[in-house]
């Protein structure tokens, strides 16, 4: 196993900045070398006392350039103007923002869910004779 004692990878590790591999990883090392684990306490704590009151911390946990999730649903229904929807587009796609890549895949997956049970429904009142046959769209 490779052995990780750079700090400057274990700040990395701390801002999930790495490779799923690498962050998979270390948590394993970390799990088992209590030396390590120490050592992470000790750049978690060193970088909590100098970012506690700076306004880069507060613009990263106030997420100040995040959208909220009704934009990025307009977004995604080409409902926003060209500017703001092509920076939402850079945000997810150039920042990689962890947190709205989570908010986007869940968006995503409702979504998915609801034509899927929307389908499901039509399919089901038209075996019932409720609809006619020709109002259906096709299944994907």
């Amino acid at each position: 196993m490779t052995q990780i004692t750079d700090d400057e990878t274990l700040r990395l590790y701390l801002d999930e900045a790495l490779d799923p591999q690498a962050m998979a990883t270390i948590e394993k090392r970390l799990r088992q070398e209590p030396l390590l684990l120490q050592r992470l306490d000790e750049i978690r704590q060193s970088l909590f006392d100098h970012a506690t009151h700076s306004l880069g911390m507060a613009w990263i946990e106030g997420r100040l350039t995040c959208p909220a999730r009704s934009e990025w649903t307009k977004h995604f229904n080409g409902l926003l103007e060209t500017p703001r929807s092509a920076y939402l587009k850079f945000h997810l796609e150039v920042i990689l923002c962890p947190f709205c890549l989570a908010n986007v895949t869940d968006l995503r997956q409702r979504q998915s869910r609801k034509v899927q049970s929307s389908s499901l429904a039509d399919r089901s009142a038209q075996a019932a004779g409720w609809l006619k046959s020709d109002s259906i769209p096709a299944p994907d």
